[in-house]
């Protein structure tokens, strides 16, 4: 007797790899921006490894709420109902939830709407990028 292979849960996958994303956009977009600036790009290799590593742990509690709110989204929902409620939630929930973090770890740097952006851009790309593929729960 053969037995099917059933896929990963929804939530584990937003919240393992949701931060992972996440983590992997806001390197992007600071050595972007070290790159335009004319920054010294001799420490690149230590600051990426840097950038993804704390980006994960800073992530995680987004994550795990964004997940939590996931359950409710409707799986019957349209893909553009979905993608917009995606978009929301993992917006709203890492432009929030990051600030605790970065107040124990960071307390030097003051909340900020830059900053409170660019979380937000992170984590709507993750929980696009783990929540809709498959559309499975």
């Amino acid at each position: 007797m053969k037995t099917e292979r059933q896929p990963l849960p929804r939530a584990f996958i937003i919240i393992a790899f949701g931060p992972l994303v996440g983590a992997a956009v806001m390197t992007l977009v600071l050595v972007t921006a070290m790159l335009l600036d004319g920054g010294n790009m001799r420490h690149l290799p230590y600051g990426v490894g840097l950038f993804m590593s704390f980006g994960y742990v800073a992530g995680f509690l987004p994550a795990l709420a964004a997940a939590l709110l996931w359950r409710f989204v409707p799986p019957d929902w349209s893909l553009r109902r979905r993608a917009l409620a995606a978009v929301l939630i993992g917006a709203v929930t890492s432009a929030v939830l990051v600030w605790p973090f970065m107040a124990l770890f960071l307390s030097f740097i003051p909340p900020n709407p830059l900053f409170a952006g660019l979380a937000a851009l992170c984590g709507a790309v993750a929980l696009c990028a783990t929540a809709l593929p498959g559309g499975h729960r």
